[in-house]
């Protein structure tokens, strides 16, 4: 099995853009003198310090931190270290110390953003902490200053106890265009609302009773029959620019009166996933009757768009 903390330094050394001065290790400078950044999965503490290193650690290994009868919340601790020594203690080559690993940090943060990134799906966590630590070494004796910082990384996922069960974070909502109809100004192509984390439905033949002055099962039981179909759906988002636009399927259009008076036919599209790889495709069929803008101090922005269903949602598992 190849350890984890191998894994991601060869993920950071394979991704790195930066160039000159902080070049990878197997990327050599122009003038061949300037020395590169080396990266190591342990400590440097039995060797000469690097003047340019990145250390990657896991800290422990995988850990259940709760356990209940559905699902365990599993936390997963990384630490990385970088570590630029400062050859001449002269103000400028500090300044210039200090840009350098801050270019350094950021090129750490973008390379994880590829790999752990709860918002796109990229990998199977469902939050990420980055903390950053200044651990720099700059009076040791005989040994000339290093500046050193200490990344934290803290990644979290739900586990569900049955592989069947399908998760809600990693999950896709979409505007179908396809399908939808009367629209007085259709997009070119579905529409993704990236920013979904709420969705309430319940729909189903409303209830009829019949009145009887007797039945089998004793004085006072009525009949029941179903009656018309009907439903509800409620979905909140933070909102983003792209929301806002021109075409039927944009937050600010999508609940307005067609040109012939009537409601867009819109259908939404939500699919999930599970431990077995299976995916779960719901198809609502809606009129949008509501958009409320929900702001507060203390939050993002926020919509809210309350539908009417209109006819039987589908449930497919692929």
């Amino acid at each position: 099995m190849v350890y984890e903390a191998d894994t991601l330094k060869e993920i950071l050394r394979l991704n790195w853009s930066l160039t000159g001065l902080l070049s990878a290790e197997d990327t050599p400078a122009a003038d061949g003198i300037t020395r590169p950044i080396k990266f190591f999965a342990r400590d440097q503490n039995d060797e000469k310090i690097e003047t340019k290193a990145l250390e990657v650690h896991k800290v422990s290994p995988l850990a259940t931190t709760d356990e209940n009868e559905f699902f365990t919340t599993e936390s997963d601790e990384i630490k990385i270290r970088v570590l630029y020594k400062l050859i001449d203690a002269a103000k400028a080559d500090w300044d210039l110390t200090e840009s350098n690993v801050e270019d350094i940090e950021e090129e750490v943060e973008r390379i994880l953003a590829t790999t752990f990134d709860p918002q796109t799906g990229i990998g199977v966590w469902f939050t990420k902490s980055l903390n950053w630590r200044d651990v720099d070494e700059i009076n040791l004796p005989d040994q000339e200053p290093v500046l050193v910082r200490e990344l934290t990384i803290r990644l979290t996922r739900i586990v569900s106890r049955n592989d069947e069960t399908f998760d809600t974070f990693q999950r896709g909502i979409f505007f179908d265009v396809s399908e939808s109809s009367n629209m007085d100004s259709a997009p070119g192509a579905d529409k993704n609302y990236t920013e979904v984390f709420d969705v309430l439905d319940n729909e189903g033949f409303r209830p009829k009773e019949l009145p009887v002055t007797s039945h089998p099962d004793g004085p006072g039981v009525q009949i029941f029959y179903a009656g018309s179909f009907g439903g509800n759906l409620t979905m909140t988002s933070k909102l983003t620019s792209s929301d806002i636009g021109s075409n039927s399927a944009d937050i600010n259009q999508i609940k307005n009166r067609q040109a012939n008076g009537e409601y867009i036919e819109a259908v939404i599209v939500s699919t999930y996933t599970n431990n077995n790889s299976q995916v779960l495709t719901m198809t609502r069929y809606i009129h949008v009757i509501d958009v409320k803008i929900v702001q507060g101090m203390s939050n993002l922005l926020e919509w809210q768009i309350t539908a009417k269903i209109i006819k039987p949602s589908t449930m497919v598992v692929s």
